[in-house]
């Protein structure tokens, strides 16, 4: 369908300027012709008046009274009596100068004490001329509209590329939510199923796919709660009001909050947070913000390990960092690490939808800040958010 919309874009595009130029090419030969007939009506003119045309041209100069036709000079190339003929033709015109396209001639008449003069000149060499510039100009409009053709596909790979991405990312969502919901609806079928197939035992005795069922309940609420906040959070930058606030405390109640649950799991959490650091921000969301991170370094650290939450102050930006010394991650997996439903390891990541890490990018991007990800074996791996003053 995108496919089909961008053919379409660079089709109507390349029409909409092909009729241009074909407007533009055709004004280029209608003056051309109008400008070359006017010089030449000039240069009769001067002929008709015995002064020195401004550029040679070919002519027939002929005097028309009572007496007859006479010709007082031809340069040519046709016979007298077609010289008489084209002057008694321009005598009955009755005008005193114009084209006469039967004849192809351009002329111009003077009337004098011996009568009238006539001089006119072939139309065929002026309108050859046109015709040449015309040809030009035609070939340089479609050399011109090929370069516009190429550059409107150009153009229209870069203007639906990112509706191509998000329309991916939409099929991929849904696709990646669907198969989540899939197993624990699975799961509330199958233990319907057995508990309709025993109506004559009671609560007690199949207590355990009562409990199943509400276990899987709750993920599918927990999930579909992630979901709406993460709806919520994409729309963030244009209804986020920005206020002076103080993240150093943020920072540091976030990380009172956190350490009982990294005390239970035995991850220590160490931080080093410079005080009074004031950005341009939204206390929820940058709350919001340390919190998930956090609890995603916690998630994934391992028990004896530490998890460290430093705030630094720059010149121009400070920095908010989040490391944990949990298994490396692959550069290929890092790179999708922001990705919408997406797990590093799926098989430590039950209760996890894979939707904390886009809704902290959103919240960043929201709050002005840049978020990044780096691991290796020697400084684990570092979540970090730069916001500039």
């Amino acid at each position: 369908m995108l496919r089909k919309l961008k053919n379409k874009f660079v089709l109507i595009n390349t029409l909409m300027v092909g009729a241009v130029l074909v407007l533009i090419v055709l004004s280029i030969f209608i003056v051309t012709l109008y400008q070359s007939i006017k010089t030449e009506k000039r240069v009769l003119s001067d002929i008709l008046n015995s002064v020195e045309p401004e550029r040679e041209t070919r002519y027939a100069l002929v005097l028309v009274n009572e007496d007859g036709t006479s010709i007082i000079e031809s340069s040519l190339n046709i016979t007298d009596e077609e010289i008489q003929s084209c002057a008694q033709i321009v005598i009955n015109d009755g005008k005193s100068d114009g084209i006469n396209i039967r004849r192809t001639i351009v002329y111009k008449t003077k009337d004098t004490d011996e009568g009238t003069l006539v001089a006119f000149s072939s139309l065929i060499p002026i309108a050859s001329d046109a015709e040449s510039v015309f040809r030009n100009a035609s070939a340089i409009a479609a050399g011109a509209l090929f370069l516009l053709f190429l550059l409107s596909r150009r153009l229209a790979n870069l203007v639906m590329k990112p509706t191509e991405d998000a329309w991916d990312n939409q099929k991929r969502f849904i696709a990646d939510a669907s198969h989540d919901l899939k197993t624990p609806l699975t799961v509330i079928m199958a233990n319907n199923d057995i508990l309709l197939s025993h109506p004559e035992k009671t609560v007690d005795e199949q207590i355990k796919w009562v409990e199943s069922t509400k276990s899987e309940g709750e993920y599918m609420s927990s999930m579909i709660n992630k979901m709406l906040e993460l709806a919520k959070s994409e729309d963030l930058i244009s209804k986020l009001e920005l206020n002076d606030v103080c993240i150093s405390e943020l920072t540091e109640k976030a990380v009172l909050q956190f350490e009982p649950v990294a005390f239970e799991s035995e991850i220590m959490i160490d931080s080093q947070i410079d005080s009074d650091i004031t950005v341009k921000s939204n206390s929820e969301e940058y709350y919001r913000l340390v919190q998930i991170l956090i609890d995603n370094a916690v998630k994934y650290s391992k028990a004896g390990q530490s998890v460290f939450v430093s705030l630094t102050n720059g010149k121009k930006d400070c920095t908010l960092s989040v490391k944990n010394r949990g298994d490396v991650i692959e550069p290929e997996k890092l790179e999708h690490i922001f990705d919408r439903f997406y797990r590093v390891d799926d098989a430590r990541s039950k209760g996890s939808f894979g939707l904390g890490l886009s809704i902290a990018k959103n919240v960043a991007n929201a709050l002005g800040g840049e978020i990044s990800a780096q691991s290796d074996a020697e400084n684990g791996t570092v979540f970090t958010v730069k916001f500039k003053y």
